[in-house]
């Protein structure tokens, strides 16, 4: 344990100076493109055509000016919030009582940087969607080292969170466990990883198809994109929720009997999704290919889920 929080603590300094030198390039290039913008639209940086009025924004369009406005605050508040948990991550091992605001600095940015980038996957922008992904990884990486640099250090800092536990405590009880258990350990983790991944996608798909929604199609097919969005999204939480509780049951926190329950619930209601399009197929209603192929993974994944963890519990 002493070795490896040296080792967190050696590798620190230069993952947070790399996340602070990432952060404000990439911030200092939107604020160059932006303010560019802005003097276009002031006149003042003249431009050939006319500069549209409005911006499609996930689907709305709103005023090209109160576009611009929200995104020099949101600029200014995310630049200084990043460059806050930098400086707080590399400092708070000399002044401890900066530990605090380093983890939960760490976990704003880090939920920042998920909603930028299904923005940008949904806006369909390629370099927004790399930009987005090498911060995710950045902020995630130097909040996960700022919790192994800080063991030890008891400051009154924040909960854990479920992911930092599970790195801590997953291979700490996977030593206690017999080679069979082990198997059964590793799988029923990685069915629960899958879990929020797979969670992820289906509330990002249903935004994106929520987003694509043809409002001139006509009420009866608005409504049914609507709810079709709605469900997908629901059913994204969910695996999202139940990946969670998995986790926390492998790491010590939770119960696994919690995470059974969910899986159960999940091949329930995947199953029945399943027979309904089945009876839609026979009254001659064709479901989405998406919604069935959404439905057997469901299905697949909560039952593999709910047998993997069975199998741990009788180990």
């Amino acid at each position: 344990m002493a070795d490896e929080q040296a080792v967190a603590t050696r590798s620190l300094k230069p993952l947070g100076v790399g996340y602070l030198v990432w952060h404000c390039i990439s911030k200092l290039a939107i604020l160059v493109i932006l303010m560019f913008t802005t003097l276009a639209y002031a006149g003042i940086y003249s431009v050939q055509g006319q500069l549209p009025q409005t911006v499609s924004l996930m689907g709305f369009d709103v005023s090209a000016w109160l576009f611009i406005g929200g995104s020099w605050a949101i600029l200014a508040l995310v630049t200084l919030a990043g460059i806050s948990f930098a400086v707080s991550a590399l400092t708070f091992q000399r002044e401890h009582v900066r530990l605090t605001r380093a983890i939960i600095l760490g976990r704003i940015m880090f939920a920042l940087c998920v909603i930028d980038l299904l923005t940008s996957v949904v806006q369909g922008d390629s370099v927004s969607i790399i930009t987005g992904s090498v911060s995710l990884v950045l902020t995630g990486s130097l909040a996960l080292e700022v919790r192994r640099a800080s063991r030890g250090i008891d400051q009154g800092a924040p909960q854990k969170s479920f992911v930092a536990e599970a790195i801590d405590e997953e291979p700490v009880r996977l030593e206690s466990l017999s080679d069979a258990a082990r198997s059964r350990f590793r799988a029923t983790s990685g069915y629960a990883t899958i879990m929020l991944v797979w969670g992820a996608l289906r509330v990002l798909y249903g935004i994106a198809t929520l987003i694509s929604l043809p409002l001139a199609s006509g009420a009866r097919y608005v409504m049914y994109g609507l709810a079709s969005s709605l469900v997908i999204m629901c059913v994204g939480v969910y695996l999202i929720v139940a990946g969670r509780y998995g986790k926390t049951a492998l790491s010590g926190s939770g119960k696994l009997d919690t995470f059974m329950g969910l899986c159960r619930i999940g091949v329930i209601v995947a199953g029945a999704a399943l027979v309904l399009f089945v009876f839609l197929l026979l009254g001659g209603l064709a479901p989405a290919a998406g919604e069935t192929f959404c439905a057997v993974v469901d299905l697949a994944l909560c039952g593999a889920g709910l047998f993997s963890a069975s199998k741990l519990k009788e180990a």
